[in-house]
């Protein structure tokens, strides 16, 4: 009887999430642009290459947005990296996954119709094509701002100075991959996470973003895994895919290790040594974790120091990025694990911590396989509510 009842469980643990109805975005108009920008003015831009620009806008009622414009106009890579964005974020609503409010796309001076002479200035179509996208503004920058701030400043933020804030970053961000690869219908593999791509609004909540590069997972491939060419950033790119040219949710998975494993020594992903030659962040910190120095490897600035309860869930996080950074992706755990991990280690910091009330995570965390290998497979679900515990399938 046991033997069935659990065989039910995991029938209904099994079935497909419905498919999510994208929320709607809107369609800007080149002047609604203008103006929430103040016609691109130079002192609203908050971030600015020589290929893209993000200004800081308001709209006509008063939100705040941030408007991302493509400046190398040719680049098709640009183009594709846009269209990826408004297929898959109006699939995505999580609150550690950042909103695209709309877009903007204009066509070429040549192939539009001639404009009224008594339009004002402003409101006149650009000359060039352009390619703009408009999301909630988030406040607080980027967690590879307050990782790695610039040399020589004095800024101080919760992401700096404490390790609750930081374990806290990292549960926020799992959870958002976690709604991607086992709740959207189509799941998504996001491939590129980073710091960079780690936003804080106003109230120091983690919104992931940059999904230009993100893939929607073929389910019928999971066993090998599909074969296409995605852009990523050197030091968070699985090596594993650079063998196999296989993109899977387990690429992901590493991604989120290396920043796991930043987040906990302070250190980028790539730096030199005293000699001047290139020491990988894996190269440093997975000897220490390994050698049980959670001391040894933990960044300075949180203040003030972890007690030896905190120091145990700190040594939790660092021993679940190593899993994570394993060489093949059958031996990473699997996202859920991670989140379950993490929600026990924010716990157990927070017990540790004087004066502290702690709410309760949002899933039950009593049981945890940190150990176990997993081979991923999207199109289950992984909970059962009577058990509070993880179905993997081998």
């Amino acid at each position: 009887m046991l033997t069935a009842y659990l065989w039910s469980l995991f029938q209904e643990s099994t079935v497909v999430d419905q498919e999510v109805v994208p929320y709607e975005i809107h369609e800007f108009t080149f002047a609604e642009i203008v103006a929430a920008t103040d016609y691109f003015d130079p002192h609203a831009g908050v971030e600015s290459d020589q290929s893209v620009t993000m200004y800081r806008g308001t709209l006509h009622d008063g939100r705040e947005v941030a408007v991302r414009r493509i400046m190398d106009r040719q680049s098709s890579f640009l183009q594709e990296e846009f269209r990826t964005e408004l297929e898959i974020l109006p699939r995505l609503q999580h609150k550690h996954i950042v909103r695209l409010l709309g877009s903007c796309v204009t066509a070429r001076k040549d192939q539009q119709q001639k404009k009224k002479r008594l339009l004002s200035w402003w409101r006149k179509e650009p000359k060039e094509p352009e390619w703009l996208t408009v999301y909630e503004y988030m406040e607080n920058n980027t967690l590879f701002h307050h990782l790695h701030p610039d040399q020589g400043s004095t800024e101080l933020s919760p992401v700096t100075v404490s390790w609750k804030t930081r374990i806290d970053v990292l549960l926020g961000v799992s959870r958002a991959i976690e709604h991607m690869h086992c709740h959207a219908n189509p799941p998504i593999i996001h491939w590129n996470i980073k710091p960079a791509n780690i936003l804080f609004d106003a109230s120091w909540v983690p919104r992931l973003s940059g999904f230009g590069s993100s893939v929607v997972w073929d389910m019928a491939s999971e066993e090998s895994g599909m074969t296409c060419t995605v852009t990523g950033t050197i030091g968070y790119i699985d090596p594993e895919y650079m063998t196999t040219r296989h993109v899977k949710p387990t690429n992901d998975v590493y991604s989120l290790g290396i920043m796991m494993l930043e987040v906990v020594t302070g250190r980028k992903v790539i730096e030199k040594d005293d000699q001047g030659d290139i020491l990988p962040l894996t190269s440093f910190a997975v000897p220490i974790v390994e050698a049980g120095n959670i001391r040894g490897l933990l960044d300075t600035r949180p203040v003030p120091e972890p007690t030896p309860g905190q120091l145990r869930a700190l040594e939790n996080v660092a021993r679940t990025a190593r899993c994570c950074v394993k060489e093949k992706g059958k031996d990473r755990p699997a996202i859920p694990d991670i989140v379950a991990n993490l929600e026990t280690a924010l716990e157990l910091f927070c017990k540790d911590e004087p004066s502290s009330v702690h709410e309760s995570p949002e899933h039950d965390t009593n049981v945890v396989f940190p150990s176990l290998p997993v081979n991923y497979k999207l199109i289950k679900l992984c909970y059962t509510n009577e058990f509070s515990s993880i179905l993997f399938i081998q």
